[in-house]
């Protein structure tokens, strides 16, 4: 609302916007309120400026891991493969790591849907150990490997 009112933009009210039934309408309506009159009522402010931080954070990390995605040899190799190499991989700060993970994902699926942190936590596990030959099952029908020098991100298709 603060940025709508900000840049006088209208905004439309429907029915589902007053039920409590979905999780959104329970924070709006009796989480935002009792924050702002127990703990700090600017807290709608502040968590505006918060998303806008992030989402700056977010694009920065988007340029960075997208061109250590290419420096880590990510590419498409027939449609359902994506190759990472793990010495480039091991030298990325362990946030851009978690990115350019995720982009090989998203290149290979097309979306992140289904994936959760757990899942890419999976991953990082296998680049840190010693290990050759590990197979972690992620959702989507997707298998990530670790071999030799490399991680493989397969999808199977149907």
């Amino acid at each position: 609302m603060i940025f709508l009112k900000e840049n006088r933009l209208p905004f439309l009210l429907d029915r589902t916007n007053r039920d409590r039934v979905f999780a959104r309408n329970r924070v709006r309506h009796r989480l935002l309120p009792t924050l702002a009159k127990f703990y700090n009522p600017k807290i709608k402010h502040l968590l505006a400026n918060l998303e806008s931080i992030c989402a700056e954070i977010q694009d920065y990390l988007d340029t960075v891991s997208r061109a250590a995605f290419r420096a880590c040899g990510g590419a498409h190799e027939h449609g359902n493969k994506v190759t990472l190499r793990l010495e480039a991989l091991e030298r990325l700060h362990p946030a851009i790591r978690r990115e350019v993970l995720l982009k090989a994902l998203e290149n290979l699926k097309g979306s992140l849907k289904r994936f959760a942190y757990e899942h890419v936590s999976s991953v990082v596990e296998m680049i840190r150990s010693e290990e050759d030959g590990l197979e972690c099952h992620l959702p989507g029908l997707v298998t990530v490997k670790k071999r030799g020098k490399n991680l493989e991100f397969v999808l199977k298709r149907r």
